[in-house]
């Protein structure tokens, strides 16, 4: 479910003049142009036209231009790894991880033993990657919200899956299968002890399924 925020671009650090409703998990800015009253100010809000890749709507009189900055929704997303591994074992590229990240401030490893889970909760500020690697079968299980449906995706067989995790949406993962994960977290803000930026939103058993994959 998404939602937007947006801001407009003054002699100020773009102060916020609009919320819409709030849903949802929140990250990514973007830039659009739109039309607005004229000010006697002079600032960047006064510059020229969008570029003319496509025609440029009338401007009213007693307007101007005005840069439109959006921060839009953008949902949990799962990559499954190809193994590149050889008759030493088995290797996976995380390709895209850390410009997604952004920085690596926090790294942790984990398992997680068979009939048990790990997470049910959503963080505040940070962005959060989990590699999963699997030998049998798991759940993720995941909303995009405090109001969204929750959903849930199963895996199976041996493999690897990176699932990138944008603030504000709850996630858990829990083992079914008949041996442990292995899993590795990568988060772009350090762990603070005094504020773990976690809050904890459970995630029903009996959530939607929103597809499956093999081995």
């Amino acid at each position: 479910m998404s939602w937007r925020r947006v801001k407009r671009l003054s002699n100020a650090a773009r102060p916020a003049l609009a919320i819409t409703r709030v849903k949802g998990c929140a990250d990514g800015w973007s830039l659009r142009w739109a039309l607005g009253p004229a000010s006697s100010e002079p600032n960047d809000q006064q510059a020229t036209a969008p570029a003319a890749t496509a025609p440029a709507p009338a401007r009213a009189s007693g307007s101007r231009w005005q840069k439109v900055w959006e921060y839009r929704a953008v949902a949990i997303e799962v990559r499954i790894l190809a193994d590149k591994g050889d008759d030493r074992g088995r290797s996976y590229e995380l390709e895209g991880a850390l410009g997604w990240l952004g920085a690596a401030r926090d790294v942790h490893v984990m398992s997680i033993r068979p009939d048990h889970d790990r997470g049910h909760h959503y963080h505040e500020h940070k962005r959060e990657i989990l590699i999963v690697e699997h030998q049998d079968r798991w759940r993720l299980l995941w909303d995009e919200g405090n109001d969204s449906a929750p959903q849930s995706r199963e895996f199976q067989g041996r493999g690897a899956a990176m699932i990138l995790i944008p603030p504000g949406c709850s996630h858990a993962i829990e083992n079914s299968g008949d041996f442990e994960l292995r899993v590795t977290g990568l988060s772009n803000i350090a762990y603070d002890a005094t504020n773990p930026d976690a809050r904890r939103r459970a995630l029903p058993k009996s959530a939607r399924e929103s597809g499956s994959s093999g081995a």
